[in-house]
Formats: C-alpha cells, structure tokens, sequence
C-alpha cells in the first residue's frame, strides 16, 4: 500500500463512514455453492451517499500491473494498492469476470466491508460422496473428466476466495482439507491472491493426476 505524507483527515473520515455505513445486502449467489454475496453494483448503491457524506471517493482503474484501488479525502490525503488480476482464459469474457471479481473485493477490503457470507467453511466442506465404481464390462467407460485427469489437463476455474477453492479441490480429489494441505504442503490461509490460489490448487490437481 502506498499512502500520502499524512492520512490524519482520511482515517478519521474512514472511521466515521464505517461507524454508520450498514450491512450490504447479499443479493448474488454463487452458482458453485449457493452461498450468497453481494454484488458490485449493490455494494456501490450502499456505499455512495456515506461516501460523499464523509469527503471520501473511490476510484479502480485496470492496467497491465493489475487493478489499482484509491481511496481518497476531500482534504487531499489519499491511499492506494494494486492487487492482480488472473484471468483463467484470454478472452475478453473471462477478463471481465476476472476484473469484476478484483474490483467487488479490492472495494470492500478498501472499506471494511463484508460483502460475503462466513459460513467459517461449512460450505467449502459438503463434499459429496464419491459414486460407487463401475462394474467392469467388455469395453472400459472412459469419461471426458477422466481423459482430462489421465492427461494432466484439468480445468481450473477462478475462485471466489480459498474456501471456494478448497470446497473445489475436495470435490475433485476426493481428499479432506488436511489431506490436500498435506499435498500442497502450505496452508491454504495463507493465499492471498487469486494467482496464489491457482499455484496452490495446481500443485494438488498435478500430484493427484500424476
């Protein structure tokens, strides 16, 4: 994080906003475990009117380095970082999901806002059991799923934060929390960043598959 020389004005214009500025409604849900958050969109109409209450804006802008966020006091004070942005396919689709996803989290950690629900990884872990095997027959039934894994080339999705990730590499692995931190020999607390969290859950898919 880079900042002006004082932030005085800024952090106690910050404090009072977060003082008064409510729960934002979780009006999105994820497709993947049906937990909800809120949207850009909802976290921005929340925020708006505190902001301006208070002398403060927010700005995001994209660039080759990332997704730089500054949040800025009428008295000029201002601070800033850039977190990167990962985006699992060279599309521009896939970059504007990727762009949406930095920009709704780099606004609410920028603010201090929940903008997710913590079901403290209740959701991340209903794994389902995996189905019984095949009886064998004449010809062996290979699945699309199964040549990819056989190949090493397993699909991974970007992730809405570690537990979404975790939640993913159970369903994939068949292994329990411990097991896959067992594999990726790192805590996966630890990921920060949406390029962390792919290093990670590549190093599991890669040691389960091989």
């Amino acid at each position: 994080m880079i900042q002006s020389e004082s932030i005085k004005e800024l952090a106690t214009a910050l404090s009072a906003f977060q003082g008064e500025v409510k729960s934002v409604s979780k009006d999105a849900v994820n497709p993947f475990y049906k937990s909800k958050y809120a949207s850009l969109d909802t976290i921005w109409e929340s925020i708006k009117p505190l902001l301006k209450k208070h002398g403060l804006a927010v700005a995001q802008f994209p660039d080759e380095n990332g997704l730089t966020t500054i949040l800025m006091h009428n008295s000029g004070e201002w601070l800033y970082a850039t977190s990167l942005i990962h985006a699992i396919k060279d599309d521009p689709q896939a970059v504007g999901s990727a762009l949406t996803y930095a920009r709704r989290y780099a606004l609410s950690a920028c603010l201090g806002i929940s903008a997710d629900e913590d079901d403290d990884a209740e959701v991340a872990t209903r794994v389902k059991t995996p189905p019984s095997p095949q009886k064998a027959t004449s010809k062996p039934v290979v699945t699309h799923r199964a040549s990819e894994q056989e190949a090493g080339e397993v699909d991974i999705p970007q992730f809405e934060d570690s537990k979404h990730m975790m939640g993913w590499l159970c369903s994939k692995t068949s292994l329990d929390f411990k097991g896959i931190t067992a594999k990726a020999e790192q805590n996966y607390k630890e990921l920060k960043t949406q390029e962390d969290m792919q290093k990670f859950a590549k190093k599991v898919i890669n040691e389960k598959v091989s």
